[in-house]
């Protein structure tokens, strides 16, 4: 679940230290990877998790034909 997701995230951001690091970074430091722009619907939901924690992101479809 989401509530799952934040708990590990902002768990794993407190031990790192990488709060700072994350919300400084005016690159993107997350690429979300698809092989089709059908892929959208399921990798939406990581993107969304990138932006609620406010992660600098971007997306890209990407295919080997």
């Amino acid at each position: 679940s989401l509530q799952k997701v934040q708990k590990a995230l902002l768990h794993y951001v407190n031990e790192h230290d990488l709060d700072e690091a994350v919300h400084s970074s005016a690159s993107p430091i997350v690429c979300v990877v698809m092989g089709s722009s059908s892929d959208w619907p399921i990798m939406s939901r990581a993107v969304e998790i990138l932006e609620h924690f406010a992660i600098p992101h971007e997306t890209q479809v990407l295919s080997a034909h």
